[in-house]
């Protein structure tokens, strides 16, 4: 009741109420619809980068993991896995050697990663190309599921907005362009009497340059008005006439 209230305050009709309230809904169902696609997309492109991440540090360290295992350099070995964690968005490293030896920095993750194993082969001298054991590393997506989650709040939230805006003005258009032309047809039928037919209705408008649907409803009501007019002239004509006819019928008696 208080939200009719308000409404009828700045002439909002229940028309134009309903159009309001229909427009916000599907607005806000599209916005969540395009918020979601384009958070789909983000994720998609942010979990790309952090495999292409992982690709470039595995790239930079194999040679040198390479080295430290043929030679037995176990403490190089902890020290470069360690330094690959100086990457935020590394969060898990693991070497295992073809002896069985395994060297392992930062914490396992356990769901929702990016887990991708690369060789570890020697690159130069005469056993190029032996296998020397494995780097796995391992990236958590909590990270990237925060921040695309609170972009695509941020997104709907603006995009919220923006439809909240364009629905208020939308609301003035058609105020200013049909509703209250439909109030004022309205407001003519009712005060339609044999003394109202003589004056027209005109639409407090400017006259469009090509005729619209407001144009022939003016023209069609004006039609039947000239037409009530004249039956009423004819009707009163008759009645006079007959009264006449009456009159001298009794005067002849």
């Amino acid at each position: 009741m208080a939200l009719r209230t308000s409404l009828k305050k700045f002439g909002v009709r229940p028309l134009a109420a309903r159009l309001l309230v229909y427009v916000l809904i599907f607005s806000f169902l599209l916005s969540v619809v395009a918020t979601g696609a384009q958070m789909m997309g983000e994720f998609g492109r942010r979990k790309s980068e952090l495999q292409e991440v992982q690709n470039r540090a595995a790239e930079m360290l194999q040679p040198v993991l390479s080295s430290n295992l043929w030679m037995l350099d176990f403490k190089a070995v902890e020290t470069s896995l360690d330094g690959l964690l100086a990457f935020p968005s590394m969060q898990y490293a693991e070497v295992r050697s073809e002896t069985g030896d395994v060297f392992r920095a930062g914490q396992p993750v356990d769901h929702d990663r990016i887990e991708q194993t690369y060789p570890i082969k020697m690159s130069d001298g005469e056993h190029q190309g032996q296998q020397l054991g494995t780097l796995t590393i391992s990236s958590s997506l909590s990270t990237v599921y925060q921040e695309v989650i609170s972009r695509g709040l941020i997104l709907l939230l603006f995009q919220s907005m923006i439809v909240k805006l364009g629905t208020l003005g939308l609301l003035v258009i058609v105020r200013l362009t049909l509703t209250r032309h439909l109030e004022t047809i309205s407001d003519y039928i009712k005060r339609l009497n044999f003394d109202a037919l003589i004056a027209p209705l005109k639409l407090r408008r400017r006259p469009p340059r090509r005729a619209d649907e407001l144009s022939e409803v003016e023209h069609a009501l004006n039609i039947m008005r000239a037409q009530l007019l004249e039956e009423a002239r004819d009707l009163r004509q008759s009645s006079l006439r007959s009264r006449d006819e009456r009159d001298e019928a009794v005067r002849a008696n």
